[in-house]
């Protein structure tokens, strides 16, 4: 077995059990198990963060044993072609903040949880997923990015991996394993959600696709109508 094949399943087997940890925290049988364990209220004001503290030192941790890890080149795109897909790579990372912005990114971080936890204060419910969660009227109202893809952070992280000039045969283990993972953990997420946002959901299930920005939701036309069309609806009514 060649060096550049042994890093290739290492990188893929690396990135399974990255993922594998993730999805395991993000489960409901951990949280359950933490606010059994620490309180219901230790959960509210500390998962969020703690799992977000988690993923940055396990990323950081998968970055370095990639980069360790024998390989050979697949291919490079030189010249014009090259600063496209840097375009494109930019293109993604500004979808990517503003997912992020479109979620809050104090509660995107758990950040609001934790600094409430901390100083004495009531904590809302920990937030279940990087979506814009009801509004303390417990209203759904997803706004910005949110009313194209249901999940435009997990979408914008595929191409932002895809477009690299230089693809090695590492790479293209991660990038195929993190694909998965991201779609999977969107269709995971989505379940969370409909605990979270209740009924409502489902309508917005019905009208903005789960993944792909335009492709659709289940049923109906993607996009959910803006606030100045729904207005000009209930005037026509």
């Amino acid at each position: 077995m060649s060096k550049a094949l042994i890093g290739t399943v290492r990188t893929a087997a690396a990135t399974a059990a990255f993922a594998g940890v993730h999805s395991l925290l993000a489960s409901r049988g951990a949280k359950q198990w933490f606010a059994g364990r620490f309180g219901q209220k230790a959960y509210d004001g500390t998962y969020r963060a703690t799992y977000n503290a988690v993923a940055v030192g396990t990323s950081a941790a998968l970055v370095g044993y990639m980069a360790a890890q024998p390989a050979r080149e697949v291919y490079r795109v030189r010249g014009a072609a090259a600063g496209a897909m840097r375009i494109g790579q930019a293109a993604c990372a500004a979808g990517l903040a503003a997912a992020v912005w479109g979620a809050g990114p104090l509660r995107f971080s758990g950040i609001t949880h934790l600094r409430r936890w901390l100083t004495g204060r009531a904590v809302a419910p920990a937030p279940e997923g990087q979506n814009p969660g009801p509004t303390p009227e417990g209203r759904f109202r997803p706004t910005g990015i949110f009313r194209w893809c249901r999940h435009p952070a997990n979408f914008f992280a595929v191409p932002l991996i895809w477009l690299n000039p230089r693809m090695t045969t590492k790479l293209l283990a991660f990038n195929l394993v993190s694909s998965a993972y991201f779609y999977v953990g969107s269709l995971h997420t989505d379940r969370r959600m409909r605990r979270e946002v209740g009924i409502a959901y489902e309508s917005y299930k019905r009208q903005v696709p789960l993944f792909v920005p335009g492709t659709g939701g289940e049923g109906t036309p993607a996009r959910v109508p803006s606030a100045r069309t729904r207005t000009r609806e209930l005037v026509r009514s």
